[in-house]
């Protein structure tokens, strides 16, 4: 089976066949992340100040408190401990473990709070990849980001990032 995200909500595809489940009027399925239970987290840069979504067991529902997130969502990922790291466009990153809600930003040692990517390398580590400062690393079983930025010689970030998997889909852990 796989989810596709659009402008008006999520298209599943199983067997062929395809099927459609619509989010609220003016948003977008931009970032979507699947947990252990096979609930898909949806987010969105839609609604005037985003939006997050679960859609569990086929019913679709807005995520209760996802109204601190105060900016779109750009990236979603659920790590190993199956908590749900959340991207924002401009208000940093959200941890959401078990209805509990940890917001961090650069004085929590983020490079930066436009979050545009979020992977897991092999380790457990996340990588966090801001529009406007570069990468940070989040260190698997750390209380706070901990920031690791690369650069070209004589330029004050990396405005460009790629990232590649193995054929088992785990990110490399060299570049």
């Amino acid at each position: 089976m796989q989810w596709l995200g659009s402008g008006r909500g999520l298209k599943r595809i199983q067997d062929g066949k395809a099927s459609f489940v619509a989010l609220p009027a003016g948003y977008s399925a931009d970032a979507i992340a699947e947990d252990r239970r096979g609930d898909l987290w949806i987010g969105s840069v839609g609604g005037g100040q985003g939006g997050l979504f679960r859609l569990a067991r086929g019913v679709l529902a807005q995520v209760p408190g996802a109204e601190r997130l105060r900016s779109a969502v750009r990236a979603l990922l659920v790590d190993e401990q199956g908590d749900l790291l959340i991207g924002t466009d401009s208000n940093g990153l959200f941890r959401m473990s078990a209805g509990q809600w940890t917001h961090y930003t650069a004085s929590d040692g983020l490079s930066g709070t436009q979050i545009r990517a979020l992977a897991k390398d092999g380790r457990g580590n996340v990588w966090i990849g801001t529009r406007d400062a570069g990468l940070s690393a989040y260190t698997a079983g750390a209380s706070r980001p901990s920031v690791r930025k690369w650069a070209s010689p004589g330029r004050r970030s990396l405005r460009s990032a790629w990232t590649a998997t193995t054929s088992s889909g785990s990110p490399r852990d060299e570049v």
